[in-house]
């Protein structure tokens, strides 16, 4: 774990530089971004496919993502962003935004500080095949519904919350029903 969120955004800005295009270093001397920790590329076409950023926030106080900054990683298929004490994100900046990105099917916030009101922004991530929202500040009832949205959703994580029921409304597709059933 890091002092501060300083890790966060030079993985970032270094991973960023490497989609662009730009021969600068990590500041370790690497300038091929497919060879850090923490970034894995496409072996077909060299772009960012998965950032691992799990812990690269070690501050006391809960923060709010800018969530457009992961837009330009076209070609994302993992983002994890376990452990990172995130209460949320920057309005209009926020998790919406990861819609753009059409190949996202893995999605870890687990162990984060979201409550209820991340759940009506997942809808929009169609692409979704793991969602893991353990550990957070998810609490009371949870209308099954705001997972109808997540067509190709095969895995969820919701455990380890204050969830007290789940509502199923008429119409909820069968799978989620069936997955919540043995993840919480």
């Amino acid at each position: 774990m890091f002092a501060d969120n300083t890790t966060f955004v030079a993985i970032y800005k270094w991973t960023y530089l490497c989609l662009c295009g730009d021969n600068r270093t990590n500041g370790e001397g690497a300038t091929d971004c497919c060879q850090w920790e923490r970034v894995e590329c496409s072996n077909t076409t060299g772009r960012v496919i998965a950032l691992d950023l799990i812990d690269t926030y070690g501050g006391e106080h809960s923060w709010y993502l800018n969530a457009s900054l992961f837009t330009p990683f076209q070609q994302l298929e993992s983002l994890d962003l376990h452990g990172n004490n995130i209460a949320g994100f920057v309005e209009n900046e926020g998790i919406e935004r990861l819609s753009r990105l059409n190949n996202l099917k893995v999605l870890d916030l687990s162990e984060n500080s979201f409550n209820n009101s991340i759940l009506s922004s997942l809808t929009r991530l169609s692409s979704l095949r793991s969602l893991n929202l353990y550990g957070n500040r998810l609490e009371g009832s949870i209308d099954v519904k705001e997972f109808d949205s997540l067509r190709d959703l095969e895995e969820l994580d919701i455990g380890r919350n204050k969830i007290d029921k789940f509502v199923v409304s008429k119409g909820t597709t069968n799978t989620i029903k069936k997955m919540l059933t043995f993840t919480n």
